[in-house]
């Protein structure tokens, strides 16, 4: 397994058992929210499509950024996908920065990344460092989204 394979494995034996939880509050505990119905509405008539970045999305929610990289990372992927296809939400990829070996597209890696055949009306986006997005050449980006068949990029920053 590659450094990156082991590190994106590693990323979700730390979901799955460490303590990530959030510590500090979010002061929702302090929030009382008042019922007020709208009974002259009907359920039929509310429409939740939204635009984002001029693609359609049957809800306002996106299953953002979540992993890829090898085998099992994969599997998360594609039933996340799943979830995003039934419920009409967007997907967005992890960083694809670990499709990248020695400057070019590395398929089998890759695979962890494509969803359309669990995905094929889902919007997906794509996704990469900003970092590596500028020092890659653009046709090798162009690959990347291309690729996983993916509707836009997104580029990620990381401050650190």
């Amino acid at each position: 397994m590659s450094d990156f394979e082991q590190r994106k494995s590693d990323h979700l034996d730390l979901a799955i058992s460490g303590d990530v939880g959030f510590r500090r509050t979010s002061l929702f505990e302090q929030v009382t929210l008042v019922h007020c119905s709208l009974p002259e509405i009907s359920i039929d008539e509310i429409d939740l499509t939204t635009n984002v970045a001029g693609i359609r999305c049957r809800s306002p929610l996106l299953i953002s950024g979540m992993t890829g990289g090898n085998t099992r990372a994969g599997d998360v992927n594609r039933l996340l996908a799943s979830v995003a296809e039934e419920g009409g939400y967007a997907i967005g990829l992890g960083s694809q920065r670990a499709m990248i070996a020695s400057g070019k597209l590395d398929e089998k890696v890759g695979a962890s990344y494509q969803l359309r055949d669990v995905a094929p009306t889902a919007p997906i986006f794509a996704n990469l460092g900003a970092v590596q997005a500028a020092a890659f050449p653009t046709s090798l980006v162009e690959d990347l989204v291309g690729f996983v068949g993916a509707n836009a990029l997104c580029l990620h920053l990381n401050p650190a």
